[in-house]
Parts: C-alpha cells; structure tokens; sequence
C-alpha cells in the first residue's frame, strides 16, 4: 500500500489527516507544496484544494471522504 498526501505544511486539514495517519500507524509519504501553489494538484488531480490523499486509484481533496476513507484501512 502506498499512500501519498499533497500538502501545505501550514494547513490545519493537511494537519488533520497527516494525525489521523499517523494515529492509525498508516505510513504515507507526504509532498509539501509550495505556500499557496496548487499547480501539481490542479495539473494532475484537476482539484482546488489540498489536502489531497492518493491510496492507489483513490484520490481525494474532500476532508470528510478522506477521514472516511483512513478510518476504513
């Protein structure tokens, strides 16, 4: 299993998930953007927001499915 999170290090969502994996002892690999660039999420996820959580061919910008979807591994 390979999870990846798209970040902002100074994002309270990003925060969220990246506790609520760790909490669960899941290991991701997290890749911070730069401050306010959402030009990798947008060019490869076609998304807006981050955080973005990529566990095989699921993806995810939405917080709530992503926090459903931790909780279910």
């Amino acid at each position: 299993m390979s999870i990846t999170l798209y970040q902002f290090a100074e994002c309270h969502e990003c925060g969220m998930v990246r506790r609520l994996l760790r909490g669960k002892g899941i290991p991701f690999q997290a890749v911070t953007l730069p401050v306010g660039d959402k030009t990798i999420v947008r060019q490869k996820f076609k998304v807006e927001s981050v955080p973005v959580l990529v566990d095989g061919t699921y993806v995810s910008s939405d917080l709530t499915d992503i926090c459903r979807h931790v909780a279910a591994l």
